[in-house]
C-alpha cells in the first residue's frame, strides 16, 4: 500500500496496488480481502456491567434493593425470617433479568436493522459495474461515484467531473472540498489540503467520478481517529425517559407515605419493628412501578420489530411515537406515491408523437409512429436523441436472475436513477446497444445534474468531434436552445415553435406523463475543459424533442392516502415535475381535491405560512425548498414528516419532526439523516408506520393508567385503612400475591395488544398532549375513588360487623401439605403451629374476613381496569378482542380461585372460607368500577 497515494501518479497507484481501470477480478479480490481483512472500524469493547447491568438499574430497584438489605439486617440481628427480604430480592433479580434479556434481544435486533439499512459500494470487479457491502472493499478496487454516494474507504481520485464532497464528518469544514485527479508534490500535506484524495465515513456533494481504494478499515484516516475515541452511549428516547420521571415520582410519593405511616405507628408505639418495617416495605413492592421502565422498553421494540417486518427500518426511536402525533406529510410523489419504475411510452419529436411499447425495464418493445414500427438508425437526429439519452447517462442496466417460487427468473435491474434506467431500455428498443455506444465517446467533462439548472450536461468527444449533450427540463432547455430539428434539417426555434412544443408538453402532463427534453451543440475542439462552465457551453443548443414518461401510482397508495385524510392528517405532495403533471398524479391518488391550491417551488418564499399549509401539491421544487415547507409548517404547530431521497434533502430530513429517507433510491446522505428508512419507498409504508406508531402509544398509555389506578389504589387504600383504624389490609404475602399476579400478567397482555384499526380515525394527538391526558386523567381519578371508596367501605362494614360472620367463615381451615404429608386445621403461625378458629377473638375473624373479601374485590377491579385502560372512549365490550390479555387475566383469576380455596395456600396466606353469597357481593362491588367506568365513557362520546 503506498505511503503517500496523493503523491503517486495514478499509473503508479495502478501498478502498487495491482489493479487496472477495470478493476480487481473477483478472485484478486477475494485474495486481498484474506489478507487484509474486513472494510470495517472495530467498535470498542463496552463491559458487561456498562452494557446490560446499569441500563437496568433504576431508582426504584435502588430503593428495593437497599429495604431488602434492611431487612436482612433485622433477620440477622433479630431472628426473624429470611423469606420475605429473598422474595424482594427474587423479585427484583427477576426484573433485572427480564431487562437485560430485553436490552439483548434489542440489540441483536437492531444489529439486524443495520445489517438492511448498511451501505453499498458501486464498483468495478471483471470489468463490470456492480454492488458491494462496503465492508468487502479492498484496496485496489475502483469506487464509481455519484451524487449523495457515502465514501466507505480511503482513496484516490482517478476521474473527478466536477466531483465535490462533504468532507465535515472528518475535518469540520462545512463547504464542499472540490476533488482534482492531479497528484501532489508535496509528501507532507494535511488532509484538509489533499484535494486528489476521498476519506472515509465522507459523502459525495455533488458531480461525479472514480476512485481507486487505497485504505480500509483501521488504516483510514477515521479508523485511526476511532482507536481512541470511546463508543457513544445511545440516546435516551423521550417517551423512556418521561416514563422514569414518572416512575420516579410515584416511588417518591410512595416513599413518603411509608415514611409517615412509620413516624405515626412509631407514635402510636411498635410491638415488632421487624414485623412493622417488612409490612411497609412488602407496601413498597406492591406500589412501586419497578416495571414502568421495561415495559416502554418492551413496546417501543415490539414497534421497531413490526415496523421492520413492514419495510420500515427504525434509526431513531423516539420517531416511532412521534408518528402517531403526524398533521401532516410531506411526501415525494416518484417512487413514494409511484412505483419508481420509469417507462418512456411516448416520444415527440420533428413534430410528431411517437409510440412506445413495452412496460418497465424489459427492453422487449418497440418505436412505432402511425402504428408503424420505425427504424431509428434511418433517421440521424432520433438516433442521435436516443444517443444523447444513453452517453448523457451515469445509469447501467444489468439483467440479473431472480428467485421465484419454481426457480428463478431473468430480470433487469437498473443501477443508478430510474429516469436514466428508462432511457437505456428506450435505446435497446431502438436496437441501441448502450454499451458499445458509450465505448466509442469519450467524456471530457460532465455538468452534474442541479435543482437550480434542472438538466445535466456532458462534453463527449467521438471521432475528434466534440459535443455539449444535454437532457433535462424541456422548458429549461427550450430556453438555452436557439435551434430545432426539423424535417431532418437543423432550423431556428421561433415562438411559435416553441409554444407547439410546450403546448404538447402540457397535454403530456395532464395525462399524468413526466416530460424529459433533449438538445446538444457542437463545441470548439481547442476548448480548454478545465475553464468550461455551465454558462459557457449551455447555450445556443440545438432542441431534438422530448420523451414521455409513466411512473404509475403504487398499489394501495390511494387507500393509504384515504386513511390518513380519515386519520385528519393531511399529505402534501412534493416533487420537481411540472405542476401540471403533479396535480394529474395528485387527483389520481386522492391527495388533491377540486379547489386545493398548487404551488411552484418559485412561489414558496413569497408565500405566508397559512397559504403554505393551504397547499397540497408543490411542483418543480428544489431540494432547499423542502426545508422552507417544513419550517413554515412547523412554525404554524403542526408536527411534520418529510420524505427525500436527495443530497440537499438532508437538511429538510433533520428538521422535520419525522425524517423519512427512501431505501431503494436514497442517497447515503439521505439516510444518514433520516429517522426511518423506507426499505420498499412506498408512502404505503408511510401509513403503516403512523398507524403502528398511534398503537404503540395507546399500549404504552393503557399500560400506564392500569399501573397507576392500580399502585395509587392500593397505596391510598392501604395507608388510609393504617392511619384511621391501626389494621393492615392486606398481609405481606397477600400483597406478594398481589404484585406477582394482577400487577405482573395484565401489562404483558396490554403490551402486545392489538391495534384497532379505528385508530386511524382518531385526530391526530396534539404536540403538547402528555402520556395521560385531561379525559384519562379523569377516568383514572374515578376509578381510584370507586376502587378505593368500595374497598374501604366493605373493610369498615365488615369491621363493624355491620356485614358479619356467617357459618361458612366459622370452618377452619383444613390443609393436606403436600410436601410433608401432613395434615391440620386452622393457619400456618411457625414451624409446628397453626391457628384455629376458637384461637381468634371475634374482631381477629372479623379482619380475616375483610381481608379475603376485600382481596378479591381488588383483584377483580385490577382486572376490568386492564380491559378498560385500553380506551377512553370505547366500551371495553367493543373493539378489537385482545386474545392475549383475556388469557393472562383467565389465568389470574384460575390462580386466585385455587389460593382462595386450596387449604394449604389458605394457611400460608390467610384467607378464610367464604360463602356462596360472599363470592357473590365481592364480585359485584368490583363490577361498579366497570358499570361507573362504562358510563364516563359514553358521556366521552
Amino acid at each position: 500500500m503506498p505511503k503517500t497515494p496523493y503523491c503517486s501518479t495514478i499509473d503508479e497507484l495502478f501498478t502498487e496496488l495491482h489493479s487496472q481501470k477495470g478493476g480487481l477480478s473477483t478472485g484478486e479480490a477475494q485474495t486481498i480481502k484474506a489478507q487484509v481483512g474486513d472494510n470495517e472500524i472495530p467498535k470498542k469493547k463496552v463491559g458487561l456491567f456498562q452494557k446490560y447491568i446499569k441500563p437496568s438499574i433504576n431508582f426504584m430497584t435502588i430503593i428495593l434493593l437497599l429495604a431488602a438489605l434492611l431487612q436482612l439486617y433485622f433477620v440477622f440481628y433479630f431472628e426473624g425470617s429470611p423469606v420475605s427480604p429473598i422474595t424482594i430480592i427474587v423479585i427484583v433479580l427477576f426484573n433485572v433479568i427480564v431487562a437485560i434479556s430485553q436490552q439483548f434481544r434489542a440489540e441483536k435486533t437492531i444489529e439486524a436493522l443495520e445489517k438492511l439499512t448498511a451501505y453499498k459500494a458501486t464498483i468495478l470487479r471483471d470489468g463490470f459495474t456492480t454492488e458491494v457491502e462496503t465492508n468487502d472493499l479492498v484496496p485496489g478496487d475502483i469506487m464509481i461515484l455519484n451524487q449523495g454516494a457515502y465514501i466507505s474507504a480511503d482513496a484516490r481520485v482517478i476521474e473527478s467531473n466536477e466531483l465535490s464532497i462533504d468532507e465535515s464528518n472528518l475535518t469540520g469544514e462545512s463547504a464542499p472540498v472540490l476533488k482534482k485527479t492531479a497528484s501532489l508534490e508535496s509528501e507532507n500535506v494535511q488532509i484538509q489540503e489533499q484535494n486528489n484524495m476521498l476519506f472515509n465515513s465522507t459523502f459525495v456533494n455533488s458531480g461525479s467520478g472514480k476512485a481507486i481504494v487505497t485504505a480500509i478499515g483501521v488504516e483510514t484516516e477515521i479508523g485511526k481517529i476511532a482507536k481512541g475515541i470511546a463508543q457513544n452511549d445511545q440516546r435516551d428516547i423521550p417517551l423512556t425517559k418521561m416514563m422514569n420521571k414518572l416512575a420516579m415520582g410515584l416511588g417518591i410519593f410512595v416513599i413518603f407515605v411509608i415514611s409517615l405511616l412509620f413516624i405515626v405507628k412509631s407514635i402510636n408505639g411498635i410491638e415488632n419493628i421487624q414485623e412493622e418495617i417488612s409490612w411497609l416495605i412488602f407496601i413498597a413492592i406492591a406500589a412501586i412501578p419497578i416495571n414502568f421502565p421495561l415495559i416502554t422498553a418492551l413496546v417501543l421494540l415490539s414497534g421497531v420489530i413490526k415496523l421492520s417486518r413492514n419495510q420500515a427500518i427504525v434509526r431513531n426511536l423516539s420517531a416511532v411515537e412521534t408518528m402517531g402525533r403526524l398533521n401532516i406529510i410531506c411526501s415525494d410523489k416518484t417512487g413514494t406515491l409511484t412505483q419508481n419504475e420509469m417507462t418512456v411510452q411516448k416520444i415527440f419529436y420533428n413534430n410528431m408523437n411517437y409510440e412506445v411499447s413495452g412496460q418497465g425495464y424489459d427492453p422487449k418493445g418497440f418505436i412505432t409512429l402511425e402504428g408503424k414500427k420505425v427504424n431509428v438508425l434511418q433517421d440521424i437526429y432520433l438516433w442521435k436523441m436516443l444517443i444523447n439519452g444513453v452517453v448523457n447517462n451515469n445509469a447501467n442496466l444489468i439483467e440479473e436472475e431472480v428467485a421465484i417460487k419454481n426457480g428463478t427468473i431473468k430480470k433487469f435491474k437498473v443501477l443508478g436513477t430510474p429516469t436514466e434506467g428508462s432511457l437505456l431500455t428506450l435505446a435497446k428498443k431502438g436496437n441501441i446497444n448502450p454499451q458499445i455506444e458509450r465505448a466509442n465517446y469519450d467524456v471530457l467533462k460532465e455538468l452534474s445534474f442541479s435543482s437550480e439548472r434542472k438538466r445535466m450536461s456532458k462534453i463527449v468527444k467521438r471521432e475528434g468531434n466534440i459535443h455539449c449533450l444535454s437532457k433535462g427540463a424541456p422548458e429549461q432547455l427550450l430556453s438555452i436552445c436557439s435551434k430545432i430539428v426539423l424535417n431532418g434539417s437543423i432550423v431556428a426555434l421561433t415562438e411559435e415553435i416553441s409554444s407547439r412544443i410546450i403546448f404538447q408538453m402540457e397535454k403530456y402532463a395532464e395525462n399524468g406523463y413526466r416530460n424529459l427534453g433533449f438538445a446538444f451543440s457542437p463545441l470548439d475542439e481547442t476548448l480548454d475543459m478545465d475553464e468550461v462552465t455551465p454558462e459557457l457551453v449551455e447555450k445556443d443548443l440545438i432542441f431534438l424533442g422530448l420523451v414521455a414518461l409513466s411512473d404509475p401510482p403504487r398499489k394501495g397508495v390511494k387507500k393509504s392516502v384515504d386513511l390518513c385524510n380519515q386519520a385528519g392528517m393531511k399529505v402534501v405532495m412534493i416533487t420537481g415535475d411540472h405542476p401540471i403533471t403533479a396535480k394529474s398524479i395528485a387527483k389520481e391518488v386522492g391527495i388533491y381535491q377540486d379547489g386545493d391550491k398548487v404551488y411552484s417551488g418559485a412561489e414558496i418564499s413569497q408565500l405566508a405560512e397559512n397559504e403554505i399549509s393551504n397547499a397540497s401539491v408543490f411542483a418543480r421544487v428544489a431540494p432547499e425548498d423542502k426545508n422552507e415547507i417544513v419550517l413554515k409548517l412547523q412554525n404554524q404547530g403542526f408536527i411534520v414528516a418529510m420524505t427525500g431521497d436527495g443530497v440537499n434533502d438532508a437538511i429538510a430530513l433533520e428538521n422535520a419532526d419525522v425524517g423519512i429517507s427512501m431505501g431503494i433510491t436514497g442517497t447515503d446522505v439521505a439516510k444518514s439523516a433520516s429517522d426511518i428508512i423506507l426499505t420498499d419507498d412506498s408512502f404505503n409504508t408511510i401509513e403503516r408506520a403512523i398507524y403502528h406508531g398511534r398503537g404503540l402509544f395507546n399500549n404504552i398509555r393503557s399500560n400506564t393508567v392500569f399501573l397507576l389506578v392500580c399502585n395509587i389504589m392500593e397505596i391510598l387504600i392501604l395507608s388510609s385503612i393504617y392511619l384511621i383504624y391501626q389494621e393492615r389490609l392486606f398481609s405481606e404475602w397477600q400483597l406478594y400475591f398481589l404484585y406477582v399476579l394482577p400487577h405482573f400478567f395484565p401489562p404483558w397482555g396490554l403490551i402486545f395488544d392489538k391495534y384497532n384499526e379505528e385508530i386511524m380515525k382518531d385526530p391526530p394527538k396534539k404536540k403538547s398532549e402528555s402520556l395521560i391526558n385531561k379525559k384519562y386523567l379523569s377516568m383514572m381519578v374515578i376509578q381510584i375513588l370507586i376502587i378505593g371508596g368500595v374497598v374501604f367501605v366493605l373493610w369498615i362494614m365488615i369491621q363493624q360487623d355491620i356485614y358479619g360472620i356467617n357459618p361458612t367463615n366459622e370452618i377452619d381451615v383444613h390443609v393436606f401439605n403436600i410436601f410433608s404429608g401432613n395434615e391440620y386445621d386452622g393457619w400456618f403461625a411457625s414451624e409446628g403451629n397453626t391457628i384455629k378458629i376458637e384461637d381468634l377473638t371475634d374482631l381477629e375473624l372479623l379482619t380475616k374476613k375483610a381481608q379475603t373479601m376485600c382481596f378479591i374485590v381488588v383483584v377483580f377491579s385490577e382486572i376490568w381496569i386492564a380491559f378498560e385502560a385500553r380506551s377512553v372512549k370505547k366500551s371495553m365490550f367493543k373493539g378489537e378482542k385482545n386474545i392475549a390479555l383475556i388469557l393472562l387475566v383467565s389465568f389470574v383469576i384460575v390462580v386466585l380461585l385455587l389460593v382462595l380455596n386450596w387449604g394449604l395456600a389458605q394457611s400460608y396466606i390467610g384467607f378464610i372460607n367464604l360463602s356462596a353469597f360472599d363470592w357473590i357481593l365481592a364480585i359485584f362491588l368490583s363490577l361498579l368500577v366497570v358499570i361507573i367506568s362504562e358510563i364516563f365513557k359514553i358521556i366521552q362520546k
